[in-house]
């Protein structure tokens, strides 16, 4: 079972694994929208798209700065140019997801919360 991404925006909580950790998938919601530019063009400066149903990790160009940080103002810049192809249409303007916050707040919660051997 792969880890959920790093960068939990537009995912979704779907189950637990054998050892009953919980894991995001990407949702629908994070795919349901146009890149500004081309998918071809995307693809060049993002080098690999999100996808429904999977756990993968986003391109950190998406979201990490030179210093492999999370950085706001690269996912901006994203969320601005290629959002489909990041898997961030839940957090453009036109869409702006209400719930991400509670499920990544459910996420965290309950990784804290399982009982340590």
């Amino acid at each position: 079972m792969a880890a959920a991404p790093a960068d939990l925006n537009c995912t979704e909580l779907v189950g637990a694994d054998s050892k009953a950790r919980k894991y995001c998938e990407y949702s629908e919601n994070a795919v349901n929208c146009n890149d500004k530019f081309s998918s071809a063009t995307c693809l060049v400066i993002y080098t690999a798209a999100v996808k429904v149903g999977t756990s993968d990790e986003r391109n950190a160009k998406c979201f990490q700065n030179a210093a492999n940080q999370r950085d706001e103002e690269v996912v901006q810049v994203a969320v601005q140019t290629c959002p489909k192809t990041c898997g961030y249409c839940c957090i453009t303007p036109a869409y702006n997801c209400k719930n991400k916050d509670a499920v990544i707040q459910l996420l965290l919660y309950e990784q804290n919360s399982e009982v340590k051997p």
